[in-house]
């Protein structure tokens, strides 16, 4: 007779290890997306979401881990957001895209200003 959650025998891992790897994932798969490195394919998106879940789950870390273990990890977000924040950047000389010039302004009649007093006299 099998067990109805379809549970085969085998030991689970504890949800602290589950969410342990889990960050360890999401920050591969988090610089692996930028596209950064030579080789690697870039989904920003993918990037996103992995900061994304890696802020929501530094609760859960401080919870699980010492401190300095848990700055670790910060300091990886960190990386990570900066990595983003360099792969969402134009190429550098790539200047700003090709669009239609900009519109001149209007001529605006402007009234003379009226002359304010000084110690030195009226300006």
């Amino acid at each position: 007779m099998s067990d109805p959650t379809g549970h085969t025998g085998q030991e689970l891992p504890s949800a602290a290890d589950v969410v342990l790897s889990s960050v360890h994932l999401l920050v591969t798969i988090g610089f692996e997306r930028t596209g950064l490195r030579p080789g690697t394919t870039r989904d920003l998106a993918e990037t996103e979401l992995s900061v994304e879940a890696l802020r929501a789950l530094l609760p859960v870390l401080e919870r699980l881990l010492p401190a300095d273990a848990v700055g670790q990890y910060r300091q990886a977000l960190a990386e990570l957001q900066m990595a983003y924040a360099e792969a969402v950047q134009p190429p550098p000389g790539a200047g700003p895209a090709p669009g239609p010039p900009p519109a001149p302004e209007p001529a605006v009649d402007t009234p003379p200003r009226p002359k304010i007093w000084t110690p030195r006299g009226d300006v």
